[in-house]
């Protein structure tokens, strides 16, 4: 997830969704017995921290559009 969430540069939502999915089909995977545990649980996904600079170039976009 951070590899998607950093490096492809995939909203932080976007990646909080999925996250959330993949839960779910884990904990259903934990009901069935299938595992012991759900190994994204104690997953955290930290928002990206933007400079100065970012938050600037997108107000700009986002008044553009």
């Amino acid at each position: 997830m951070e590899k998607l969430y950093y490096k492809e540069n995939y909203s932080y939502s976007y990646i909080k969704t999925l996250k959330a999915s993949f839960n779910m089909v884990l904990d259903y995977a934990i009901s069935k017995e299938y595992l012991a545990v759900n190994p994204i649980s104690n997953v955290k996904i930290k928002k990206k921290v933007l400079t100065l600079e970012q938050r600037e170039k997108k107000n700009i976009l986002s008044v553009a559009n």
